[in-house]
C-alpha cells in the first residue's frame, strides 16, 4: 500500500512540474514589448501621414482653387517646406499661381519725416505693447528716442558663413533690445545666415550686395529717419540713407498704405516703422505654433496704421522673426532648433 502511495506523489510532482509555465528571459520578454510598440507607433505615423497626403489632395484637388492657392503660395514662403507644393502640384502650376499673387508692391519711395528736434519727454523711452487678433498674438515694441535705433551687421558676410543669433548679436553689442532685419541666403532653409540677401549699407557705404527679389531697401539717413523704396545704390546714396538693409515690401508709404498684392498666405512677421513724431516701432509676430497661426502682410499693415506708423516696411520673418528685450526673447520663435543665426539686425541702444 505504501509502494502504491508514493507512486501517487511521485506521479503528482511530475504533473505539477509540466503545469508550471516555462521560465522566460528578460530580454526576450522586453524585445517582445519593444517591438509591439514600435509596431503600434509605426502604425500611428503612417496612418497620419496617409491623413495628411489626403488632406493635401482635398486642398490641391478639391473645389476650392482659392485653398490651393493659400496652400502653395504659405509653403512656398517658406525655406524648408517649400518641396510640399511639388508633391501634388507641378512646377509649371506653382509657378503660375506665385505670379499671379506677388507681394513686393509698388516703386513708391517714402519721404522722410521732419521730426521734432527734442523727442517727447513724457512715458517710458521704450514701450512694449501686446498685440492680438483671432489667429496671431505679437508684441509691438515703441521706441521714442529714434537716434537710439541703428543696424547691425556681422564682419564678414559669406553664402556658406555662419551669422550671429539674435541673443549673441544683443550681448555683442551691449544693445538694450533688438529685432531681426534683412533676409538671408538659404535655398535649402538649413543655411547658417552668412549672406543677407540684397543691399546692406553701413555708416554711408555700401557693404554686401546679392540680386535677390526682395529689392525694398529699409533704413536710415543721418537724422534717424526711416527711409523706405525699392531703389538702386546709387539712389539710396543720393538720398542720403546711412545704414540699411532689404526685404520688403513696403506697408505704409507716406500715410498711407503701400500698394501690394496679398495672397493672404499667414506667417511670424517682423515689421518695422516709424510715427510722424519720429518713434520707432518693431512689430514681431509669432506664427505656425498653437497660439498663434501668422499674420499676412495686410494684417501688418492695419496694425501698422492703426499704431500711427507714417511709413512702414516687411522685413524678414519666419522662423528668423525674434524680438529681445533686457536680455529675454518676447516672442516665441518657431524654430524647432532653436534661434537661427542671421546676418543683420536692429538694435536699440
Amino acid at each position: 500500500m505504501s509502494d502504491v502511495i508514493l507512486e501517487e506523489k511521485e506521479i503528482a510532482a511530475v504533473n505539477t512540474e509540466e503545469l508550471k509555465p516555462p521560465k522566460k528571459s528578460f530580454w526576450k520578454g522586453f524585445f517582445s514589448v519593444f517591438g509591439k510598440v514600435m509596431s503600434c507607433f509605426g502604425a500611428f505615423i503612417l496612418t497620419v501621414l496617409i491623413t495628411a497626403y489626403a488632406a493635401g489632395c482635398l486642398i490641391c484637388y478639391g473645389p476650392s482653387p482659392a485653398a490651393k492657392d493659400f496652400f502653395v503660395l504659405t509653403v512656398t514662403e517658406t525655406s524648408a517646406l517649400k518641396f510640399l507644393a511639388n508633391v501634388y502640384l507641378p512646377q509649371a502650376e506653382i509657378d503660375e499661381i506665385i505670379a499671379g499673387s506677388e507681394e513686393m508692391g509698388g516703386g513708391e519711395i517714402t519721404e522722410p519725416p521732419v521730426i521734432p528736434e527734442t523727442p517727447p519727454a513724457e512715458g517710458e523711452p521704450i514701450e512694449i505693447i501686446t498685440v492680438k487678433g483671432d489667429l496671431y498674438v505679437g508684441k509691438l515694441m515703441i521706441i521714442k528716442d529714434p537716434s537710439r535705433v541703428s543696424i547691425y551687421s556681422i564682419d564678414k558676410f559669406d553664402v556658406e558663413g555662419r551669422g550671429e543669433t539674435l541673443m549673441e548679436i544683443y550681448n555683442k553689442t551691449g544693445a538694450i533690445a533688438a529685432i531681426n532685419a534683412g533676409g538671408f541666403y538659404d535655398p535649402q532653409g538649413v543655411s547658417d545666415g552668412g549672406m543677407p540677401l540684397g543691399y546692406v549699407f553701413r555708416d554711408g557705404k555700401l557693404v554686401s550686395f546679392l540680386a535677390s527679389k526682395y529689392d525694398t531697401i529699409i533704413g536710415f539717413d543721418a537724422d534717424h529717419r526711416l527711409i523706405i523704396g525699392r531703389m538702386k545704390a546709387k539712389d539710396a546714396l543720393a538720398k542720403g540713407i546711412v545704414d540699411a538693409v532689404s526685404f520688403g515690401p513696403a506697408l505704409v508709404v507716406n500715410g498711407n498704405r503701400a500698394k501690394i498684392t496679398s495672397n493672404g498666405a499667414l506667417h511670424p512677421r517682423t515689421a518695422i516703422g516709424q510715427r510722424a513724431d519720429g518713434a520707432i516701432m518693431f512689430l514681431v509676430i509669432d506664427g505656425r505654433q498653437p497660439h498663434s497661426i501668422g499674420i499676412s502682410h495686410k494684417g501688418l499693415q492695419d496694425l501698422m496704421i492703426e499704431y500711427g506708423a507714417i511709413n512702414a516696411a516687411n522685413l524678414d520673418g519666419g522662423s528668423s522673426s525674434m524680438m529681445i528685450y533686457q536680455g529675454e526673447y518676447l516672442n516665441k520663435h518657431s524654430s524647432v532648433t532653436g534661434p537661427r543665426p542671421i546676418p543683420t539686425a536692429f538694435i536699440i541702444k
